[in-house]
């Protein structure tokens, strides 16, 4: 293999010169004094892009990540602190407002100081670490600002033409309040259920929202798992809708699109080398750039306490998910309930607000939104929009009727009280720093109980152990059997029982298992405990959450694991990184036997005349019925299934529910229809027969004819030459449409249900979508294993490329391997980091 010779050059930081022939920042036109490190900083590029930082210190290897994560994302990262703040409608125009009004109303700008003084006061040597992380951003910032480095991507005077103003200390920490506001989201969720049982009553309490696929229930406590009670009574009976459909928008839009992932560990017992594989592939939203950065930083090598490598979140200063010199972790969104709504009557000058039998004033500011103009140059500005927010203090914060995806008579009759955990002042850069650092299990647990927001389902192994944890403040709500539970409808403002003053949670009433006797652990977003086998949470021993995945991926991972173990071979890397490729789907492995039934019967089933001698239709199941079920790129047959599920998911549940509202839940969450479609099949739940009355058969036949009908129209016949890649991609979405930032769909594999996931909007409107976009996917892929002195070691894929520079050679390097599942090693000793060098630079130290 041939190997370019690494080039090195020095930044001599405000004091010096770089070395004649490097590409980086002419020295001499940087101002006087800049920000340094105290010793010099290596940071040596991988052939992934990746910077690995070699620093004498803590804080300076966090100068150094921060000063490299400016010189790949610096636009990028500008975008994300303009997210916190609620400005980004100033670069991006009037299709980021909403975001805006969500931001300010949230105020993660105050937030965010809130949590740099509650580190600072309790934690005073890591914020110095943090304040070292921003001194190497704003390096980078002063090279930009002064002409010494070329405007990023994004600042050119091609495109927005501006020059970036200084970090502020603060602003990691309200990028992070935003990120942990996006895990703890239920907000969409809490308005879809309360828009349903107000909209369509009868399917609200015949319906079993919260009811799972299959029951996968993977992190129950003593003292949980499962139901303590029988269910109790409908909390009064359903009565006329208090909603007009009519006045449903048709083109919903979900405040922030919900999280998904998976994560498995499996003990040493079962492997090769007798150690434990940890895996994780975080489900988020796909953006160009991706919204992770990959880093390595070590000062262990010096007598510091890092030696970490990773991902971050853009705009962070911790490796938030990735493996140190002792253990590997991964986490998946939990979907604890810390949000919750009231519906509230303010007096009649909107001065003050009843709560719970008692009156609050409300504390209100106006916010100011300034709107570039299309394609204009940043500071020209189309539009300014007020909107007024009030507080209420000690409770919460009302919606600004601006921020909600639809009309506010749609769900209360006053305005809206939200409230969430996150408001109170948190530690969760201090423990995810603390992750970085721990050298066990029992100290990742430690670091892992400083999270008190941003809920996560942790999955962890060192050489010995395998473990998950989840730590986070869920508020105690007391008896669930007393009154609805918030998941149900917006709550009752004048039950004084409804507000959070129980406390939280104990730690004993989290999910968390170690070193369990079958040897693994997995999480893929389900309930953790099964309180929701029945479709009712209120019959539990406490209130922790409602709304979590539906089962179909924890189920296929457990099915998975299952097997390999009971096969008896040892497990090794490959077949790790084989299951996160698995395009296995669960609800093909349901359905198809379903449909061969209903076929089957065609001629002794009166119900079913209408579809005797339909050649076609048996043409069409005889294809399904040889199909492997694995919902590969390269095959037709996923997408002849997908549209048999989908028309009849719409035959099922469009008329009950309205149309507006199967188009609303559809937008949101596509795999919940599947879900429930699933359970009406199987008669899962008592009210089943009510969705299909005429019965399972009837109803996948009527959508097998719908089925062949728009394949035949679409393709030409089911005998023609078409995959599943041809109609389906992954879509990176971009903040500056028609920039260089812009990607074309690339065609994947997968669907809702499987490991490999893939999810998409199968219709567009009233009619099959003419291209599915998936635009929530795994964001990477890594597996991690442990070498025979105890040493975690990677492999790994990941969307995109670690800078946001199109003309960078890392902008976009990893698209292939994303998209093929194909994996590399992730280089973590620094003799396999020097073999697949690249180039490094040298930021010089200031002192000693």
């Amino acid at each position: 293999m041939l190997r370019l010779a690494p080039r090195t050059c020095v930044l001599a930081l405000g004091i010096g010169s770089i070395l004649a022939g490097c590409t980086e920042p002419d020295a001499t036109k940087a101002p006087a004094g800049p920000p340094a490190p105290l010793a010099d900083v290596e940071l040596v590029v991988d052939e992934l892009g990746i910077t690995h930082v070699y620093a004498r210190s803590d804080a300076d290897a966090f100068f150094g990540a921060g000063y490299a994560m400016a010189r790949d994302r610096l636009f990028h990262m500008e975008l994300m602190r303009r997210r916190a703040a609620g400005t980004r409608a100033e670069l991006v125009g009037v299709k980021v407002l909403d975001d805006d009004v969500m931001a300010r109303t949230m105020n993660f700008t105050k937030l965010g100081e809130a949590d740099e003084a509650r580190v600072r006061a309790e934690r005073p040597e890591e914020a110095a670490l943090f304040d070292a992380w921003t001194a190497g951003v704003n390096l980078r910032i002063e090279e930009v600002r002064s002409g010494a480095a070329p405007r990023p991507f994004g600042m050119r005077e091609s495109e927005l033409d501006f020059l970036p103003e200084p970090w502020a200390s603060h602003e990691a920490f309200a990028v992070g309040k935003l990120l942990s506001f996006g895990m703890s989201n239920s907000l969409d969720r809490d308005i879809l259920a309360t828009a349903v049982a107000r909209m369509a009553p009868e399917t609200a309490e015949r319906l079993p929202v919260l009811m799972p696929a299959f029951d996968v229930f993977p992190g129950a406590p003593a003292g949980a798992g499962g139901n303590a009670a029988p269910a109790p009574g409908p909390f009064g009976p359903p009565g006329p809708p208090k909603a007009d459909a009519a006045a449903f928008p048709r083109d919903y839009e979900p405040i922030m699109r919900e999280t998904a992932s998976n994560n498995w560990a499996l003990a040493g017992k079962h492997t090769e080398s007798g150690r434990p594989y940890v895996c994780g592939d975080p489900h988020q939203s796909l953006t160009s750039p991706s919204r992770f950065w990959a880093v390595h930083m070590n000062s262990a090598e010096a007598g510091g306490t890092l030696d970490v490598v990773g991902f971050s979140f853009v705009g962070t200063p911790t490796v938030q998910l990735g493996h140190n010199a002792h253990i590997g972790w991964t986490a998946t969104t939990n979907f604890a309930d810390v949000m919750d709504l009231w519906d509230v009557a303010p007096d009649a000058a909107y001065e003050s607000v009843s709560v719970g039998g008692e009156t609050v004033p409300l504390v209100k500011r106006d916010e100011v939104f300034r709107v570039i103009a299309p394609g204009a140059k940043a500071g020209t500005f189309v539009d300014e929009v007020t909107v007024e927010i009030a507080e209420v203090p000690g409770y919460g914060v009302i919606l600004p009727d601006e921020m909600l995806p639809i009309p506010r008579p749609l769900l209360a009759d006053g305005r809206l009280l939200f409230n969430w955990t996150g408001f109170a002042p948190s530690m969760e850069a201090v423990a995810y720093l603390e992750i970085d650092r721990a050298k066990d299990i029992d100290a990742f647990e430690e670091a892992a109980s400083i999270l008190e927001v941003g809920a996560a389902n942790f999955v962890a192994a060192d050489a010995k152990e395998i473990d998950m944890f989840v730590h986070a403040r869920v508020p105690d709500r007391g008896d669930p059997s007393a009154r609805p539970m918030p998941w149900r409808s917006i709550t009752d403002p004048e039950d004084p029982a409804s507000y959070w003053t129980r406390g939280d949670l104990p730690a004993d009433r989290m999910p968390k298992r170690r070193d369990p006797p079958e040897g693994f652990l997995f999480t893929a977003n389900t309930d953790p405990f099964g309180f929701t086998q029945d479709g009712v949470v209120e019959n539990d021993p406490y209130y922790y959450g409602a709304f979590y995945a539906n089962g179909f991926r924890g189920y296929r991972i457990e099915q998975a694991i299952e097997e390999l173990v009971a096969s008896g071979a040892k497990v090794d890397r490959a077949a790790m990184e084989e299951l996160q490729r698995d395009v296995r789907s669960p609800l093909a492995d349901t359905i198809v036997p379903l449909l061969e039934e209903a076929l089957a019967n065609v001629e002794a089933d009166p119900a079913l005349a209408a579809y005797k001698g339909r050649a076609d239709l048996v043409a069409y199941a005889a294809k399904l019925s040889a199909w492997d079920r694995e919902m590969r790129a390269d095959r037709g047959e996923p997408v002849m299934f997908n549209a048999l599920v989908w028309f009849a998911a719409r035959r099922v549940f469009e008329k009950p529910m309205t149309s507006a509202l199967f188009g609303a839940i559809h937008e949101a969450s596509p795999p919940f229809f599947l879900g429930m479609l699933h359970n009406v099949l199987t008669n899962r739940f008592a009210d089943a027969s009510y969705f299909a009355p005429d019965g399972a058969r009837v109803l996948l036949l009527a959508a097998l004819d719908e089925a062949s009908a728009w394949i035949t129209t679409r393709f030409g016949s089911i005998d023609a030459d078409f995959e599943l890649g041809d109609v389906q991609g992954a879509l990176f979405q971009s903040d500056l449409p028609g920039s260089a930032w812009d990607t074309e769909p690339m065609a994947v594999g997968g669907a809702s249900d499987t490991i490999n996931v893939a999810p998409t909007r199968f219709f567009d409107g009233n009619e099959p979508a003419a291209y599915f976009e998936s635009t929530e996917m795994s964001l990477y892929r890594m597996v991690v294993g442990f070498a025979a002195d105890g040493t975690p070691e990677a492999t790994v894929n990941f969307g995109r490329g670690n800078s946001a520079e199109p003309d960078s050679p890392h902008y976009d390097d990893q698209d292939a391997a994303w998209t093929s599942v194909t994996y590399a090693p992730l280089p973590f000793r620094r003799a396999d980091v020097e073999a697949r060098e690249e180039s490094r630079v040298i930021l010089a130290g200031g002192g000693k």
